[in-house]
C-alpha cells in the first residue's frame, strides 16, 4: 500500500472520490480510498460539531434534526454503514455521538427505499 503525505492527499480535487464507485461497490484505487475516508471523517466531524452544539443548547432541535436529516440517506447505502462500522466509529468520535449514529445506521439496515440507484444516478449525471 502507498504511502501518502498531507501534500499529497491535499492536490487530491473532487474528481478523486468516483461517488459512482463507491454507492454501487465498484473497486476504488488505494489513493481513492485515503480520500474517500478524510472526506467522510470531515463530513462526520461537521455532523459531531452539531451534535454537541445541539446538546449544549446553542442550537435548536428543529436546526440540529435538519443538519442530520441526510444522514439516514447516507447510511441507507450498504458502503457507508461499512465505513462507518469499520473504520470510523472506534477512537474518531465521542462516545455519545457514536450512539446517535449507531441507532441511525441500524435504522437504515432494514431500509428498502435506498435513494441512490444506478438509474438515478445516471440520470444525474447526464
Amino acid at each position: 500500500m502507498a504511502t501518502l503525505t498531507i501534500a499529497e492527499l491535499m492536490k487530491f480535487g473532487d474528481g478523486a472520490v468516483d461517488w459512482k464507485a463507491l454507492l454501487f461497490g465498484e473497486p476504488l484505487e488505494d489513493e481513492q480510498k485515503v480520500h474517500l475516508f478524510f472526506k467522510l471523517l470531515a463530513m462526520m466531524r461537521r455532523q459531531e460539531f452539531d451534535w454537541w452544539q445541539y446538546r449544549s443548547g446553542r442550537l435548536d432541535e428543529a436546526a440540529f434534526r435538519a443538519s442530520q436529516i441526510h444522514l439516514h440517506d447516507t447510511f441507507a447505502v450498504p458502503h457507508m454503514r461499512q465505513w462507518w462500522k469499520e473504520l470510523a466509529r472506534e477512537g474518531h468520535f465521542d462516545r455519545g455521538f457514536v450512539a446517535e449514529i449507531d441507532r441511525i445506521v441500524e435504522d437504515a439496515e432494514g431500509r428498502a427505499d435506498v435513494p441512490y440507484t444506478r438509474d438515478a444516478f445516471d440520470r444525474w449525471q447526464s
